[in-house]
């Protein structure tokens, strides 16, 4: 009887492999786009923050530069105003945009638990 049962679980076995890889390849799938994502994000960030920084500093010194001596001071506690409240904005979006990320292999797992009850299902109907 156990002969007979041998091709079947080779069979279930191989199956089970081949499914164990394909959901692996899946997941360095995720990781690697996520990576890349990541990469490029950031690589877009910090050259926005570069550049956005830099126009402050020379519009902040145009204004300074024609206003007059008597309006120096106030121009430049507006100045500094604007760009605290900015920060200020920035840093709250920051948080909203991390706080609604996917988990990392949403996908994966979901078919994971697709194929684990698709097993439990064929074991018992």
């Amino acid at each position: 009887m156990s002969q007979e049962w041998a091709p079947a679980a080779r069979e279930v076995a191989a199956t089970l492999l081949d499914l164990v890889q394909t959901r692996l390849d899946l997941a360095a799938t995720e990781i690697e786009l996520s990576r890349l994502r990541l990469a490029q994000r950031g690589l877009c960030l910090l050259a926005g923050l570069f550049f956005a920084g830099l126009g402050l500093v020379f519009a902040a010194a145009l204004l300074v530069l024609v206003s007059s001596e008597s309006n120096r001071p106030l121009v430049l506690a507006l100045l500094s105003g604007i760009c605290l409240a900015a920060a200020a904005a920035l840093a709250w979006r920051w948080h909203r945009l991390s706080a609604h990320t996917a988990p990392m292999l949403q996908a994966t797992l979901e078919e994971l638990r697709k194929d684990r009850d698709g097993l439990i299902a064929s074991i018992w109907p």
